[in-house]
C-alpha cells in the first residue's frame, strides 16, 4: 500500500489504483481465512460423478461443460517442445507472440496517431477526467445507472459464475481451485464489501482503470493435437483480474449499442441464437443450389491479435461510439498493457503489446465485429437479401460468387481494406473451389489475393467442417470425427 500510495500520489490515476489496492487487501484477508478452514480430506469423500449426471443431461449447457471437462483432460501433461534445437520453448513463444503482438513497424507514423499524441485533438483528450466532461457528451442512460452502481447489481453478475446461490451457500460445496474461489466469492459477499462499488464508480468518473488490471498471464494452448505442440502451433488464452472482467460485463450494454453500430447479419459470431452450423448450413444450401459456383476461403493472420488501436479507435469513431465509452475501451484495451507467458509452468518476465484484443475479455468480441463490420459492409453493400457476398464467423471467412469476375472484385475489396487496418492474409491457408463444375474448366490460381495466386483445392476444412465441390463431405467429415 505504502508503494502504491508513492507511486500515484497527485496522479489521476490515484484514486483507482488506490480502491483497487485496498480491495485487493480485503479479498487477500478472506482468501486466508478461508484457506484456514479448508479441510481438503474432509471435502470430498466420494469419487466425482458429474461426468456420469451430466451424460444423462440432454440440455445445452450440460454438453458445454462435458466438452469443458475433455479439453482439460486432453491437454493434462501436454508440455510444449521446441520446434528447433537451438532455443528453448519459453524463447520461441516469446519470439512468436513479440511479432504478433508488437505492430509499431507496420503502422505509419504509430506514435504520432496514437490517442495522446493526436494533433487535432477536441478540448478532451482520452486521459482527460469524464466527470469534467460528461457535460459535453451525448446521453448515456446506461452509463449514468451505473454511477449510481450498488452491490445489490452486482451479485447478479457473480451468481452467473457458478451453478449455486453464493449468498445462501453455508459451506464450501465444491473442491479444489474452483471450490475456494467460489467459496471466497460467497464469504465476500456476506460481509460489508463496499469497495468494489465505490472503485467502479471511480472508474468512470476519472476515466481511468487501475494499472493492475492491465497486467495479464497469456497461456499459449495447442491448437491442432496431430502436430507438435510447438509455439507455432498455439493459439494465446489471457487471463485477467477477475474484477476488471466483472466492469467489462457492466459496461457491455453501454458497448454495444453505442453510437450507430449496426453490425452486419452475415456475421453470426458472438450473437445470440447464431453458431458455426448456421454459416456450414448456409453454405451447403448456397452450394446445392447452382448460386455459389466460385467460393474463396481467407485466412487472416492472427487476426484477433492483430487488432491495433489506431484502426479500432478510426472505426469506432466513424460509427459513432460515445466518447465516454471509447475512452473506457482504450483504458481497457490498450493503456500501459503488459503480459506475461505461461509454458509448461514457468512465467516469463513481463512483454509489452502494441495491440491485440484479448481473447477471453468479455468486451473483445463486440470491438472485434465493430472493427471489421466496415469490411462486411463493403462486400455485401450490392448482394441480394437471398444471396450473400460473404458469411464471416469471427475470423472464419468465405467469399461466395456466381461469376470469375464477381470473385476476383470480391477478393481486391478484401485486400484493400486489409491494406488499410494493418491486418494481412495466410495465402497458403486460403482455398480457391469452383462448385459443381467440371475441374478441368478452370485453371488453377486463377484468382489473387495481394498479387498472390490463391491455392486452388478440391476440399477444406471450413469451421472444422469438411467442404467439397458438390457441398458438405460427409464420408471425410466422418473419418475426421474418428
Amino acid at each position: 500500500m505504502d508503494s502504491l500510495f508513492t507511486r500515484f500520489k497527485g496522479s489521476e490515476a490515484f484514486d483507482v489504483d488506490m480502491l483497487d489496492g485496498l480491495l485487493c487487501s480485503v479479498i487477500q484477508g478472506v482468501a486466508e481465512t478461508v484457506l484456514g478452514i479448508y479441510k481438503p480430506e474432509e471435502a470430498r469423500k466420494k469419487e466425482d460423478e458429474s461426468a456420469q449426471r451430466l451424460a444423462t443431461q440432454l440440455d445445452m449447457q450440460s454438453g458445454i461443460q462435458l466438452v469443458r471437462r475433455a479439453q482439460r483432460t486432453s491437454t493434462t501433461g501436454l508440455n510444449m517442445v521446441s520446434a528447433t534445437s537451438t532455443a528453448t520453448p519459453m524463447a520461441e513463444c516469446i519470439d512468436h507472440y513479440s511479432t504478433i503482438f508488437d505492430t509499431r513497424d507496420q503502422i505509419p507514423n504509430f506514435q504520432a496517431i496514437r490517442p495522446d499524441h493526436e494533433p487535432n485533438s477536441p478540448s478532451h483528450s482520452l486521459n482527460t477526467p469524464l466527470s469534467s466532461i460528461l457535460p459535453h457528451i451525448p446521453p448515456c442512460p446506461h452509463l449514468m445507472k451505473l454511477l449510481c452502481l450498488d452491490l445489490v447489481y452486482l451479485i447478479p453478475l457473480l451468481q452467473t459464475k457458478s451453478s449455486f446461490n453464493l449468498v445462501e451457500c453455508p459451506a464450501p460445496p465444491l473442491v479444489g481451485v474452483m471450490g475456494l474461489l467460489l467459496s471466497c466469492y460467497a464469504t465476500c459477499l456476506k460481509q460489508p464489501f463496499p469497495n468494489i462499488c465505490q472503485l467502479y464508480r471511480a472508474c468512470l468518473l476519472s476515466g481511468q482503470t487501475p494499472a493492475r488490471w492491465n497486467e495479464a498471464l497469456v497461456y499459449p494452448l495447442c491448437k491442432y493435437r496431430n502436430k507438435p505442440y510447438t509455439a507455432t502451433n498455439s493459439g494465446p488464452i489471457s487471463l485477467k483480474c477477475l474484477f476488471r472482467k466483472l466492469f467489462e460485463s457492466l459496461i457491455l450494454p453501454v458497448v454495444s449499442p453505442s453510437g450507430h453500430m449496426a453490425y452486419s447479419g452475415i456475421q453470426t459470431s458472438f450473437r445470440s441464437g447464431y453458431s458455426t452450423l448456421t454459416n456450414v448450413l448456409t453454405l451447403h444450401h448456397l452450394i446445392e443450389a447452382y448460386t455459389a459456383r466460385h467460393i474463396m476461403f481467407l485466412d487472416v493472420a492472427s487476426a484477433f491479435d492483430s487488432v491495433s488501436w489506431p484502426y479500432l479507435q478510426q472505426e469506432l469513431k466513424e460509427q459513432g461510439m460515445n466518447p465516454v465509452v471509447l475512452q473506457l475501451v482504450y483504458q481497457l484495451m490498450y493503456r500501459d498493457m503488459s503480459y506475461s507467458l505461461i509454458v509448461n509452468g514457468c512465467k516469463s518476465q513481463k512483454q509489452r503489446p502494441t495491440c491485440e484484443l484479448l481473447q477471453g475479455s468479455p468486451l473483445s468480441p463486440l470491438l472485434f465485429n465493430g472493427f471489421i463490420n466496415s469490411l462486411l459492409q463493403s462486400l455485401n453493400w450490392n448482394s441480394q437479401p437471398t444471396f450473400p457476398s460473404s458469411l464471416f464467423f469471427a475470423d472464419d471467412r468465405v467469399l461466395i460468387a456466381p461469376t470469375i469476375t464477381n470473385a476476383q472484385s470480391l477478393l481486391n475489396q478484401a485486400s484493400s481494406w486489409a491494406d488499410l487496418h494493418g491486418m494481412a492474409f495466410n495465402i497458403p491457408k486460403c482455398g480457391y473451389m469452383v462448385t459443381n463444375q467440371p475441374l478441368h474448366t478452370y485453371l488453377p490460381h486463377m484468382l489473387t489475393l495481394n498479387n498472390h495466386p490463391i491455392p486452388h483445392v478440391t476440399s477444406y476444412q471450413y469451421l472444422r467442417v469438411m467442404f467439397q465441390p458438390k457441398g458438405l463431405d460427409f464420408p471425410e467429415q466422418a473419418n475426421l470425427l474418428c
